[in-house]
């Protein structure tokens, strides 16, 4: 890059206000992904950071530290005044207070444009005291301090206890904006790692701020043991090159009438020869410092933009391993819906539309062969013969509910079923192998075990007991929990009588079914040969089984003698019956296992057709009432995601080319 003090341009300007717009979208489509690492971009490279970067933007440096420090005395002795409230209790200032020299930036209007992005309005100091109260910082004028340099006093960041720290928003806020930093330290705390790692984050979070280190210390310590913990401080907040980052290493020795307030605080440098802090600050190279801090902020912009990109990358593979794994519960829970299959009702329906279509002279030899049964079936009434009763009747007589009452109560508890899962913070759920979304569950499952760096849980995948069968547990994602507090506050009870109402019409024919039926019912005709023509009209003629199993089991074979055997073996099955059968039933041998297979191959088209426009139905009633919402939003979050990353993909190169190039 070449050196250069001006700011960056306006095209980077741009392009890092609309990645800034761009990454708060993806951590929002994600419930809040990455928010911490998303703030920070936000503070680095948002627009009131960039204010900052305007021409003769002033060096802002920062005093800080823990409770008792000597902060506050620090300031007074650079700015040349008591200022700022010294001694006392720790955390009693609540405010931070702005130095400014003489120049520009000791009028109000000024300040205001440098910290309004930040949401502060600073006040004229009137009263010191008033530093004590909450509120907005407050500025002092001081000839005393470089014109080119703002002075903060902030408050101190560890007072409090279990973790609730009094003053420490204020003091992060002060310090997200500061250029450089003087960190007051004692001996009591140099080595808390509490307040190191705080201000490690201050200081490089993104960016690499220096630091001057004022170590307030007994007047018996040498020099050898003040370095010694200066370093230890250094090491904590910067790591090994800690050396480079610092801008000077100073020593205050404690002395009764500072603390007095009879004599203003006298930081030395630790090497005799250098200079005073407040020449230090003076003899800032403001162009070096701002370079630097440009291409540190930058630098590591780019690598916080890629962390977030692989953590959204991740983040999109769990919505969408979710949505796979409640699509699958969603289809477990319809099939379970659909576990009572009225197959007699559907046989019976598909022999009306094929029966509506026989020739004239099958429909005449199938009445004629009705009149011909009739002896026979009253023989059988006659000595006591009963039907064959199917489960169905049997279950009938025991006061069982009737299919419909079944079948609804079987809906209502894969809907029940399908909610509960729905609300759930985890989905288990099993899917078959022979399923797309197996293997798309595998390869996501795959993917975020390999980029998982939290102690977030892992998805689960097994190999179920069950032969041909995956298990899956997967966590609901944070994308998810907004839709799923939307369907908490809805009424279930409702949505449940409306699935009920709902569920009457799954029994029911419908025009759809009837038309598949009728086309089914004509491939079959087509399929015909002069022989099974022939057979049918036999069979029809003797009347020795129902229909619908002359239908099936002539065409699939051939055999109108053989087949007078077939109405006791589908009894059970279809719930059919028939006097004839009965009587025929010494004379049967029972199907052979071939003719059986050619059996359940022409009744599976009927059967399937039934069920899948049932499915369907059912499939739409769950979508529409508990699952839909989940699914479209983790459909429509997870397309809008990999849009966004791909926009922000594109403009941190452009970023780093248009950098490359100021």
């Amino acid at each position: 890059m070449r050196a250069n003090t001006n700011p960056p341009g306006q095209d980077l300007a741009g392009l890092l206000k609309t990645l800034e717009e761009q990454l708060d979208a993806l951590s929002r489509r994600l419930g809040d992904c990455c928010e911490a690492d998303v703030r920070k971009w936000r503070l680095a490279a948002g627009s009131r950071q960039l204010a900052r970067f305007a021409p003769h933007s002033p060096l802002i440096a920062a005093i800080c530290g823990g409770g008792s420090a000597g902060k506050s005395t620090l300031f007074n002795a650079l700015a040349g005044g008591s200022l700022s409230p010294a001694g006392g209790r720790a955390g009693m200032n609540r405010r931070v207070l702005i130095g400014a020299g003489a120049g520009a930036w000791d009028r109000t209007d000024a300040l205001e444009r440098l910290f309004g992005p930040f949401g502060w309005q600073p006040r004229p100091l009137a009263d010191p005291q008033d530093l004590t109260r909450p509120g907005d910082p407050l500025f002092c004028r001081s000839a005393q301090l470089p014109s080119h340099v703002l002075l903060l006093d902030t408050p101190d960041f560890d007072t409090g206890a279990r973790g609730v720290y009094t003053n420490r928003e204020t003091a992060r806020k002060a310090l997200e904006l500061a250029d450089l930093m003087i960190y007051v330290f004692t001996n009591s705390n140099y080595a808390n790692r509490d307040n190191t790692d705080f201000i490690a984050e201050m200081l490089t979070g993104v960016g690499q701020r220096k630091a001057f280190l004022v170590y307030r210390v007994y007047p018996s310590f040498s020099s050898r043991e003040v370095r010694e913990h200066a370093m230890t401080v250094a090491r904590n907040i910067y790591g090994p090159d800690a050396e480079k980052y610092l801008l000077g290493i100073y020593r205050v020795d404690e002395d009764n009438r500072v603390a007095a307030g009879r004599r203003l605080m006298a930081p030395r440098p630790l090497d005799g020869d250098g200079p005073a802090l407040l020449q230090a600050l003076r003899g800032t190279d403001l162009r070096k410092i701002r370079l630097a801090l440009y291409a540190s902020v930058f630098r590591d912009l780019l690598s916080l933009g890629r962390r977030i990109l692989d953590d959204a990358r991740l983040k999109v593979d769990e919505l969408e391993l979710y949505r796979d794994a409640l699509q699958a519960a969603q289809s477990h829970c319809v099939q379970t819906a659909l576990k009572h299959f009225p197959m007699d009702r559907v046989m019976r329906r598909f022999v009306r539309i094929w029966s509506a279509g026989d020739p004239a002279h099958v429909r005449f030899m199938r009445r004629t062969g009705k009149a011909l049964s009739f002896p026979v079936k009253l023989v059988s009434r006659l000595l006591g013969s009963r039907p064959p009763t199917s489960p169905d009747t049997k279950a009938h007589s025991k006061g069982a509910p009737p299919v419909e009452q079944r079948i609804r109560a079987d809906i209502l508890e894969g809907a029940n079923r399908l909610y509960e899962l729905s609300l759930g913070s985890r989905i288990k759920v099993q899917v078959s192998t022979a399923d797309p979304l197996a293997d798309r569950i595998r390869r996501r499952v795959a993917r975020i075990r390999t980029a998982r760096r939290d102690d977030h849980p892992l998805p689960q995948i097994t190999d179920s007991a069950l032969p041909a069968v995956l298990a899956c547990r997967v966590a609901a994602p944070a994308a998810v929990a907004a839709v799923q507090e939307h369907m908490r506050r809805h009424n279930w009870k409702r949505v449940l009588d409306a699935i009920a109402a709902r569920s009457t019409k799954i029994v029911t024919f419908s025009d759809e079914i009837d038309r598949e039926l009728g086309r089914l019912a004509a491939d079959l005709r087509s399929r015909m040969t002069w022989r099974t023509r022939l057979t049918q009209t036999f069979a029809a003629f003797l009347n020795v089984l129902p229909a619908t199993a002359a239908v099936t089991y002539i065409l699939s074979t051939g055999d109108p003698v053989g087949a007078a055997g077939i109405k006791i073996k589908l009894t059970g099955l279809f719930g059919l019956h028939d006097l004839y059968a009965l009587v025929a039933l010494p004379a049967t041998s029972g199907m052979k296992q071939a003719d059986r297979r050619q059996l359940e191959q022409l009744l599976a088209p009927v059967a399937q057709v039934w069920f899948n426009s049932r499915l369907q139905a059912v499939q739409h009633i769950f979508r529409k009432e508990i699952s839909g919402g989940l699914i479209d939003s983790a459909r429509e979050d997870a397309e809008a995601a990999h849009r966004l990353i791909t926009a922000v993909e594109k403009n941190l190169v452009r970023c780093k080319n248009v950098w490359s190039q100021s």
